[in-house]
């Protein structure tokens, strides 16, 4: 029997999405809307904050882009890499021709993260990766198409295919790239769309794609749903993971 889903905002009109046992894509089951982290689920609150459009746009300028997601990369929490690019922003070293050693500098000096200090991670190494980026972007012209500059940001040292997807959608607001990270494959694994096994770079590819097709077969974009499993994954923490056996 088909699901109707009722918005919050009373001017909209109810959705309805097929039964639970039918299949959004083959293999995935759509599942009861009141399941956790089910393709219904997803569908659900996405429906909630349709017309709403996000800002994902973490700096001015793409080199300022590049910075912020770098920083907020692999083992870095969301909160220490903002606070670390706006530590790098407001000291003007967000530039070509600033030695690494300054930038680290800056990067080694106690970050306030809600109401807390907090040493950055990898300070050194990322200064180094930092300094080489902007030294390229000063160089060469990036290109504007998104998946060109997808590529081209992922030749660059330091950028790997979510951080260069990351980077991309941010900036350019594309549905033609996903930033699967660790959130978005825990739940992607419980409903069936991702194996449970963590994923490897040259994977990077193929789980793309299959969540591209998995956004447009839900009848979504791409960006707006991956921030929004991003955000309740993100809010819900490891007791939300265990929960759904992950």
């Amino acid at each position: 029997m088909p699901q109707l889903i009722f918005p919050m905002c009373r001017d909209r009109q109810p959705l309805s999405i097929p039964d639970p046992d039918d299949e959004v894509m083959p293999g995935v089951r759509w599942g009861n809307c009141a399941e956790l982290c089910s393709p219904a689920y997803w569908r659900a609150l996405m429906l909630q904050d349709e017309g709403v459009m996000p800002r994902y746009r973490l700096g001015e300028s793409l080199l300022e882009e590049t910075f912020a997601c770098v920083l907020g990369g692999y083992g870095i929490p969301a909160e220490v890499g903002n606070s670390a690019f706006a530590a790098l922003r407001n000291e003007g070293l967000i530039r070509a021709n600033v030695p690494a050693e300054q930038i680290a500098l800056c990067l080694s000096t106690p970050l306030s993260v809600a109401g807390r200090f907090v040493k950055y991670r990898f300070a050194k190494s990322k200064s180094v990766v930092l300094a080489e980026i902007a030294a390229t972007f000063q160089k060469t012209a990036p290109p504007i198409e998104p998946l060109a500059l997808r590529e081209w940001l992922g030749s660059l040292r330091g950028i790997g295919p979510k951080t260069a997807s990351w980077i991309v959608r941010n900036y350019t607001g594309s549905d033609d790239v996903a930033i699967l990270d660790i959130h978005i494959l825990r739940a992607g694994a419980y409903c069936g769309l991702f194996p449970t096994t963590v994923s490897r770079p040259n994977e990077y590819a193929g789980l793309e794609k299959r969540f591209l097709d998995f956004s447009r077969a839900l009848g979504v974009r791409p960006s707006q749903l991956d921030a929004c499993i991003w955000a309740q994954m993100k809010r819900a923490g490891r007791p939300l993971a265990r929960r759904i056996g992950l």
